[in-house]
């Protein structure tokens, strides 16, 4: 989950600009959320999400 961790880091690093939009980054920020583990893990929060709401 490493890669997840360090994808959201780049993503959010973009949207507050404390990341420089760089080619290789917004190019990872593009093809990160189409990951398998990026998925999985956005599976994981909608399920614990819809646990909180019952």
């Amino acid at each position: 989950m490493a890669d997840v961790y360090a994808g959201s880091q780049v993503g959010l690093g973009l949207v507050l600009g404390s990341i420089a939009p760089g080619p290789e980054f917004a190019a990872y920020a593009e093809r990160f959320p189409t990951r398998s583990t990026c998925m999985a893990a956005q599976d994981i929060d909608k399920d614990l999400i819809e646990d909180m709401r019952k």
